[in-house]
């Protein structure tokens, strides 16, 4: 995720998006600061150009360079406005799922008032600005502690969950190496993280190790120390996520984190944030007894192992 759109909570209202789709999104090179001066004090338009400029770009609907930019995947011309509506809701429903920020199972049906909805948590803080555009466009509507999927938009969400979910045995390794390649990258960052945690001594740093690189049934990642002052050992079990914070256990890694008590940790890294300076991750001491005992934590079973009796 693009950190700049972080920095935003919402392009405007729907008059101000449509406005904006129709000066940049004509497949051809427009000029900037021309955009900018010809979307300024239009009255009932309320439009934060660099923050719509971000989110198209995020979206993959715009590329920049320099003061120019051009938008050739979606002509806004080239259809009528309500089309053009449900095409650009169309790319930000892809965009949540493609990028795992929506998922199946976060949506839910309501019996009682007959509509979908997805509740607002599942939304990140750094989403704050698909959200509010979605919302802008209908797409999704705002109902206490729940965002409702507009009725006209409820097979537009089904057919981006399913493309989401069908994925090809070369999509799969693909993503499967993926989620490896962002496991290791966790570990480094929680390896380099625990090193300058605590000014330990140079007897410490070389009984700091990640276990996981040869001894993958472990239970844990690293082993570490508590502090400098200290022989007590602490283990440390890695989970990178992306999108909402969330992670899997195994039962491995559960029976360990029994055993061990509050030596144990789970460092929570979001991948999305550990390019950031000063970025520190979650940690979640004795996870056993916050999940499992406090009910700190939210732990659903998302698969079963079933073995005949006889």
């Amino acid at each position: 995720m693009n950190e700049g759109l972080r920095r935003y909570s919402s392009i405007g209202n729907k008059d101000g998006i449509l406005l904006l789709c129709g000066k940049v999104l004509t497949g051809k090179v427009e000029n900037i600061p021309s955009v900018k001066a010809s979307c300024s004090f239009i009255d009932e338009v309320d439009l934060n150009v660099n923050c719509g400029l971000v989110t198209l770009v995020e979206l993959g609907l715009l590329k920049i360079d320099g003061d120019d930019c051009i938008g050739d995947v979606l002509i806004a011309s080239s259809m009528g406005r309500e089309q053009f509506i449900t095409q650009l809701s169309s790319h930000c429903f892809n965009y949540l799922i493609d990028n795992g920020y929506l998922k199946q199972g976060d949506a839910h049906y309501s019996e009682a008032l007959g509509h979908f909805y997805l509740p607002n948590d599942v939304f990140c803080f750094g989403l704050a600005v698909i959200r509010n555009l979605l919302i802008s466009l209908s797409a999704l509507i705002p109902d206490g502690h729940n965002l409702v999927i507009g009725a006209q938009y409820e097979s537009l969400f089904s057919q981006a969950l399913s493309k989401g979910a069908k994925v090809s045995q070369p999509e799969l390794l693909l993503q499967l190496e993926r989620e490896r390649e962002m496991g290791e990258a966790g570990e480094q960052f929680a390896l380099h993280y625990e090193l300058r945690r605590c000014p330990f001594g140079q007897s410490q740093m070389q009984r700091i190790k990640q276990v996981s690189i040869i001894d993958t049934a472990a239970g844990y990642d690293i082993i570490s120390f508590h502090n400098e002052q200290s022989d007590v050992r602490r283990y440390i079990e890695v989970k990178t996520f992306v999108g909402r914070p969330h992670f899997h256990l195994s039962t491995n890694e559960v029976n360990a984190a029994q055993l061990r008590g509050d030596n144990y940790y789970i460092y929570l890294i979001d991948y999305s944030k550990m390019g950031t300076e000063g970025y520190i991750p979650t940690l979640i001491q004795n996870p056993y007894k916050s999940i499992f005992v406090a009910g700190e934590w939210l732990a659903k079973p998302d698969s079963f192992l079933v073995i005949p009796i006889k």
